[in-house]
């Protein structure tokens, strides 16, 4: 069974025991990017024989971000992976299994556009942004982007090198904070296509 809302779909099913739920980005809707083969919702696609991370399998990861490393595209799917599972990377950043179930979808780009700004916007204060980029950043405005990118290419470049050097200083924490963010939001937008207003946001 399934319920459409605010152009996510997503899949009622009851999770199996002995089974890991994921995220799984993929360039086109519906397609595995290796192979071409489709799939729907609820289907659970099988594979026989020997599994191997980032070779042979169906791969999913803990969280959005840990995803976001290996996505070939925007369209995100919660799924369940079952079967034989085995883990990659320390920490573990993704899993590969037999055996892998999608049971929800959205066209995730919004959300990552507003994760950008969000990011963006944690390191403001960083440098003296011009206030079209600040403008951009909080609300989105397409028709500000030009001025925007524009204005943040005039700034120095001393300015900028400066800034990304105490961002780097806090980079472990701020890895953290990313990935518990994008994961709430996630679940939130791919429940109901609700997505964060950044007008009053701070860090």
């Amino acid at each position: 069974m399934t319920e459409r809302a605010f152009g996510c779909i997503v899949n009622l099913m009851t999770n199996a025991e002995s089974t890991i739920e994921g995220w799984h980005f993929t360039g086109q809707p519906g397609v595995l990017a290796n192979t071409g083969e489709t799939f729907a919702l609820g289907e659970t696609l099988t594979i026989d024989g020997k599994i191997i991370p980032c070779e042979r399998g169906f791969h999913a990861s803990p969280t959005v971000r840990d995803a976001l490393k290996y996505a070939p595209g925007p369209h995100l799917y919660r799924v369940t992976s079952s079967g034989t599972i085995l883990p990659h990377g320390n920490p573990v950043d993704k899993y590969v299994a037999s055996e892998r179930t999608a049971t929800a979808y959205c066209d995730a780009a919004p959300l990552l556009r507003v994760f950008a700004r969000s990011c963006a916007l944690d390191v403001l204060h960083l440098w003296d942004a011009p206030p079209v980029v600040v403008a951009v950043l909080r609300t989105g405005a397409e028709k500000l982007r030009r001025a925007a990118d524009a204005a943040a290419a005039a700034a120095t470049a001393a300015a900028v090198a400066n800034a990304a050097a105490v961002a780097a200083g806090s980079y472990a924490g701020a890895i953290t904070a990313h990935r518990e963010r994008l994961e709430a939001w996630a679940l939130a937008f791919i429940a109901n296509g609700t997505l964060p207003d950044l007008a009053d946001y701070a860090r």
